[in-house]
């Protein structure tokens, strides 16, 4: 099975990652979310094309056919490099808790999903131990642990318990992350021609800190060339890169790295 790689994105200014749709409401510039939860994400596509125009910029002469290599071209044909969606980890709150103005944030559905998909591209890596299905299982194993040496019977109601409390959490903290998450911030944007307005539009953005998790693998090896992946991550590792629209005024600049 090829390597897999997982990386951590930090938003270090503002991200507008455009869905190039407009909802016909206040705000015509919209981010990309993901189908389902509605969360933001940045499309595997868009997330390819801003780490090429990084090596594009970035790249030496004798580094051209790694990076055709990485990416495609005429002559090399398709890439290498299998490039997963950037998916939404945690999310800045306003809050006064450990002597800061904001906390980051996650639910425990992104942190299950996050489970999921490491499980599925590494369930044939023997070095990586298996994550439970379950994750009231690994909350509560402990408690479980320790009381089932003392009484069977209590060790079930604990567990009852702790389900039930767990249920009710997760239903709470998972409507509160959603209401905040999808009420984005929106800033006016304005085009002047001497002065005069021209064109006022509102355009939704994610805020800098929030924090973002992608994969990258590489297309089965079977002519037995040199691995690419390691190589690719080694180069991105600790770099910044921009990603999205607005380059210009400071936003989309990112921060990428590898989850060892």
């Amino acid at each position: 099975m090829s390597i897999i790689k997982l990386f951590k994105i930090t938003c270090k200014t503002n991200l507008h990652v455009g869905s190039g749709e407009n909802e016909l409401n206040l705000v015509e510039n919209s981010v990309q979310r993901d189908s389902i939860t509605k969360f933001p994400i940045i499309n595997s596509s868009s997330l390819k094309g801003a780490i090429r125009e990084y090596f594009k910029n970035n790249e030496k002469n004798d580094e051209k056919n790694k990076v055709n290599s990485y990416f495609g071209s005429e002559t090399e044909g398709r890439g290498r490099i299998i490039f997963f969606d950037a998916k939404l980890f945690a999310y800045p709150f306003v809050s006064n808790t450990y002597g800061k103005n904001y906390a980051m944030k996650t639910c425990d559905q992104i942190t299950m999903e996050l489970e999921e998909m490491y499980k599925l591209l590494i369930k044939n890596n023997k070095d990586i131990d298996d994550i439970d299905d379950k994750i009231i299982k690994c909350q509560y194993m402990k408690i479980l642990e320790k009381n089932c040496k003392e009484d069977l019977e209590k060790c079930k109601k604990v567990f009852e318990k702790c389900k039930e409390d767990f249920e009710k959490n997760y239903k709470e903290t998972l409507e509160n992350f959603k209401e905040v998450v999808n009420e984005l911030p929106v800033i006016a944007r304005n085009h002047l021609e001497n002065g005069l307005s021209k064109n006022l539009w509102y355009e939704e953005f994610v805020p800098r800190e929030t924090i973002f998790y992608t994969f990258f693998s590489e297309i089965d090896n079977n002519n037995n060339k040199e691995s690419l992946i390691k190589y690719f991550s080694e180069e991105i590792n600790n770099k910044i890169i921009q990603i999205g629209a607005n380059a210009t005024i400071g936003y989309g600049y990112c921060l990428f790295e590898e989850v060892k």
